[in-house]
This record gives structure tokens, sequence and C-alpha cells, in this order.
């Protein structure tokens, strides 16, 4: 549920498309998305407090179902499948472990977009999730399964404050549940986990300036002038070989990232993080050419993409 709840990061910034027409389908996106994440505690051990490494890392396919486009508003309904992959590996007083999780999800969404920029969005996913815990003297002492759904909805409205600046309230309701399945691991300990609710409530405001790197001509010097990275929550990539006027660019030209990305996506990485940026970075193709792809062409894509950022 974490990479479907937040309408923002599954899809980017929305766009006005009253130009679009409607129809079923024929909208897609891709994601990639991942973090190395580091947890220090206060705690000790009898407060069962320890420090623990976590990653994560997934990937996400979905795509359009329905499109329905009113004279000032659209609605669109889809789908989207995720896999990902987690893996902790505590600190603790008591010795070495580490468990990975996979996990695959399924989840329906659905977006009601004004042209004013209003939204209102919903999601509702389904989760499977299955790992392994290690320890130092045996791989595999235990097994996990367990399964869980998630809901959300969330509105939000964007005022414009101009020179690229936007403040957009936001509220967001989400529900989570996760059931994991007791078990009996190789010293014969059992484990009863319980089930898990979550109600999660927020309100708040969203405040940013945009722009597309190495089009939007204040670009270098924005960057020169000192970009400060604690003030970027995403970054979202993609690139473009089309050569024609930046006017005449539509989410149409975004593709994966290659060498002849004219938004130059790698060296825009390399100034964040030169600066310091260490946070999430997503794929965000738009292009209808990806509809075309099999499961391994994805994959393909996404090291390409990958590969390209870090040589």
């Amino acid at each position: 549920m974490a990479v479907m709840d937040d309408l923002h990061k599954r899809l980017g910034e929305l766009h006005q498309d009253s130009g679009s027409s409607a129809g079923n389908g024929g909208e897609m996106f891709i994601r990639y998305l991942g973090s190395n994440l580091t947890y220090k505690t206060d705690r000790s051990l009898s407060q069962n407090g320890y420090d623990f490494d976590l990653d994560y890392s997934a990937v996400q396919l979905g795509g359009n179902l329905i499109h329905l486009q009113g004279a000032s508003d659209s609605l669109r309904a889809g789908v989207a499948y995720t896999r990902g992959n987690a893996r902790i590996r505590p600190d603790a007083a008591d010795g070495y472990s580490s468990t990975t999780f996979d996990s695959d999800t399924l989840s329906l969404y659905g977006t009601w977009l004004r042209d004013s920029g209003f939204y209102v969005d919903g999601a509702l996913s389904f989760d499977w999730h299955r790992g392994d815990t290690d320890i130092a003297r045996q791989k595999e002492v235990g097994k996990l399964k367990g399964n869980g759904w998630g809901a959300s909805l969330e509105t939000g409205y964007p005022w414009q404050l101009g020179n690229g600046v936007r403040l957009e309230p936001q509220a967001q309701l989400m529900y989570l549940q996760l059931n994991m399945d007791d078990l009996v691991d190789r010293d014969n300990t059992r484990v009863s986990w319980g089930n898990y609710d979550q109600t999660i409530g927020r309100v708040g405001a969203h405040r940013a300036r945009y722009f597309h790197h190495h089009l939007y001509e204040g670009a270098e010097q924005d960057f020169a002038e000192g970009v400060d990275v604690n003030h970027i929550g995403l970054v979202h990539l993609s690139g473009v070989t089309d050569t024609r006027p930046v006017a005449e660019l539509t989410d149409e030209e975004r593709i994966m990232l290659s060498a002849d990305d004219m938004l130059q996506s790698k060296r825009q990485v390399q100034r964040l993080e030169e600066r310091g940026y260490t946070g999430t970075y997503a794929f965000e193709p738009f292009s209808s050419v990806m509809e075309a792809w099999s499961e391994a062409d994805i994959a393909r894509e996404i090291r390409t993409s990958i590969d390209y950022l870090n040589h």
C-alpha cells in the first residue's frame, strides 16, 4: 500500500488534460523505487529496543482501464501490479539475524481530476508476503507468510502562486491491515504474530517549485545559486529524445533513460547528490510505446536506465 497510497508518488505531478480523448486503456506507467535506511533507538534490550538496517526496492507496472473525459474534468480508473523486496538486519544483543521478504501487490485505483487541479483519488490494494529468517548458525531458520489489504482516499487542490511556485492543501484517510501466519522455526519455537491494523489521517499542504531540468532555462542557474536538497521529497526521472521545441513536447515523449536523453537526467542526479541528496528516485515514463512491452522488456529497460545512471 505504501507505493499506491499517494497520488503524487504514483503518477508525479498532475497535468490538465482537457485535450485528451476518452476511451478504454491506452495509458500506462512504470516505476522503480528503493532505499537504504538505518534506524537508531535509545531504548534498551529489555524494552525491545534495537537498531536495524532496512533495504527495500519495488517495481510497479500499471495502466488505466477506463478514461472518461468531460468538458472540464476527467475520470480514470485502472489496475497496478507491484513486485517488491525488503531485507531487515537487526543490530541486536542476541546476535546476527537477517529477514528477507518478497511481496506481491495488486491494486485498483481511480482518480477524478478537474481542470482547476482539484482531485479525488482512491486506491484499494491486496498484498501477499513471504520470507525467510537467517541466523548466524543456520539459514532459513523460519519461514514467514502473510497477507494484507489497504484502502486510501485522498483529495487536494493546487494554488498557483506564480514564478513556478505552487501550494497544494491535501487531506487523506488510509486504513491498513496485515495478517501474519503463525510459525514454528527450526528450534521448535512457536511464534504467534496476531493481526495488525492501522488507521491514518493526514492533513497538510505541499509547497514546491517545479521545473524540468535542462528544459527549464533557469535550471543551471538555480543549481549554481543553491538547490536545498532537504526540501526535495522525491525525484521523478524520465528521458526525452525528441528534438522538437519544448512547447511541442507532451507526456507521450517521456520514455526511460538513455545516453540520448535531452533532459540530462544523469547530470541532474549527479548535481543533486553532490549537494547531499540521499532520497528516493522514481522512473516516470508515460509514452504509449510501453503498451507493447513484455515483462522481459520492462526488466531490460529498468536495468539499462539504472546502469546509465551508475556509470
